[in-house]
């Protein structure tokens, strides 16, 4: 997890590599080159702009749709 911060703005970003082993893995290129792309897309969240609010509609799948009541309420 990559935390970054402009004047009072807070953005993060997060990325995972896995695997069997010890420290080795996170020295893989594949390792370094996540947590570069990971840190590079919280610096660009940094200018992002803030989403229209509003009322929308939309289609959502069933189980998506549960994730999401879970996600909103469960967590609350």
């Amino acid at each position: 997890m990559v935390y970054t911060k402009k004047n009072d703005t807070i953005q993060s970003s997060v990325n995972s590599v896995a695997g069997i082993g010890g420290y080795e893995i996170v020295e893989t290129d594949e390792a370094i080159n996540l947590s570069k792309k990971t840190a590079k897309e919280a610096v660009a969240l940094l200018d992002a702009k803030s989403p229209v609010g509003g009322k929308f509609t939309i289609i959502s799948d069933p189980k998506l749709t549960g994730t999401i009541i879970h996600e909103a309420f469960g967590h609350s």
